[in-house]
């Protein structure tokens, strides 16, 4: 009896821990954003195409081997009292049934450029994902910083809201005892109204905002959570050719080199081979020695196109010079957003230190203004007035330390 109470309080406390993880769980940005990760229809997409290549590297492979086909055919033509087709040409009718094998001579070079092409195309799906990812990865921290800041204004307002209720049953009692003005009791009663209304509003908008993060992050449960502050830290400075869209850049570059080459591969000689066996017949005499086989071989070379071929490296060439202008562009606005997303930050930091001084200064002076309250020595506006700077102070403290983490975010999205 004794052995199974000890496996109940075990698997009791299994399941309290695993609960308490999933919660912790959930309370995290990097677990929304993995959530999002994996709810996303275009990041399996993108995926799916990627494995979706290595099925066209196999089907190559598969074009270099001999075709084979089996065909067959009945054909008659009558000719009624001299009226039809020329059985000269038409034999009057035809029977056939072969077995044919056709071979194109691809040569190495065609098949390294299309291998060439399919890794190509892979990288370009392995960015498109990477680029996925990354914009998920804002969007989510995005809406999880705004959530944050939600839930921290909302913490605020609460405890400015128990300091009032605390203070409303000495308050009373004061004003029973004529050392405060019934008048000055209903202002605060009044304001105590007021503050429940900011707190039921802002728990609303929280809440809003949070069904959102789970929207945009595709998870069905609507249960409430606090978050745990996001862990953002600034990106170390690299260099702007490992960001995903300078190295989209060079992609394109090999991409038209890969294109071009292509198309020269048009000039050069083809081979074809191809046979054929079975029965070919006009039924007309000893249709059964109408057995046999055939071989052939087709060569082309083309010989002139009419200048196709320059024009069409002038092309190539007018698409790099554009490819190598957005190139440039990327780089001068990259060097503009990362410098001033720097001085925001720093900026945003030096006005926090200063905003941390004032909401120290407020949270002392509504303690004093606690104790002459208490004491009846203060008037209930004062009081009051104080509470303003402690919620107002406080207020800025937290949209500053949410500015600093959306700047954050844009300068890890900036260096993707």
């Amino acid at each position: 009896m004794k052995q199974k109470y000890v496996c109940f309080q075990r698997v009791i406390i299994i399941i309290l821990l695993s609960q308490s993880l999933g919660v912790l769980a959930q309370n995290s940005l990097p677990a929304y954003i993995g959530q999002a990760i994996l709810n996303s229809p275009f990041i399996t997409d993108q995926r799916n195409q990627v494995k979706s290549l290595a099925l066209d590297s196999i089907r190559i492979l598969a074009t270099l081997k001999p075709q084979l086909n089996l065909t067959g055919s009945g054909y008659f033509a009558p000719v009624v009292k001299g009226i039809g087709y020329d059985e000269v040409i038409t034999n009057g009718q035809l029977v056939t049934g072969l077995v044919g094998i056709n071979y194109s001579y691809q040569g190495k070079e065609r098949l390294n450029n299309q291998f060439t092409s399919i890794q190509l195309q892979k990288k370009v799906l392995e960015i498109g994902e990477k680029i996925g990812v990354r914009d998920l990865e804002q969007s989510v921290t995005t809406q999880y910083i705004t959530v944050y800041q939600d839930q921290q204004l909302l913490q605020n307002t609460q405890e400015i809201l128990g300091i009032m209720q605390k203070e409303e049953h000495i308050f009373r009692s004061l004003t029973e005892q004529s050392v405060y003005a019934q008048a000055d009791y209903l202002a605060f009663l009044s304001t105590l109204k007021q503050q429940e209304i900011s707190v039921l509003q802002q728990t609303l908008v929280a809440r809003s905002d949070l069904f959102l993060l789970k929207y945009i992050c595709g998870i069905t449960d609507t249960t409430y959570f606090e978050l745990n502050q996001p862990e953002l830290t600034l990106p170390p400075l690299f260099a702007i050719d490992h960001t995903l869209q300078y190295q989209q850049f060079h992609i394109d570059s090999l991409q038209n080199q890969n294109s071009l080459e292509q198309f020269d591969l048009t000039y050069k000689p083809r081979l074809n081979l191809f046979g054929d066996a079975g029965y070919t017949s006009s039924l007309t005499y000893q249709p059964y020695k109408n057995f046999g086989t055939s071989a052939g071989v087709n060569f082309t070379m083309p010989l002139y196109d009419g200048n196709q071929r320059r024009i069409q490296h002038q092309k190539y060439q007018l698409m790099e010079v554009t490819r190598t202008a957005y190139k440039e562009s990327y780089i001068r606005q990259y060097a503009i957003k990362y410098g001033q997303l720097l001085n925001q930050i720093q900026n945003t930091d030096r006005i926090m230190v200063e905003a941390g001084k004032q909401v120290i200064l407020a949270r002392s002076l509504v303690d004093v203004n606690q104790t002459l309250l208490e004491a009846g020595s203060l008037k209930i506006s004062d009081f009051l007035l104080s509470l303003s700077g402690l919620v107002t102070s406080h207020g800025s403290l937290k949209q500053l330390e949410a500015s600093k983490m959306q700047l954050i975010n844009q300068l890890i999205y900036l260096n993707y």
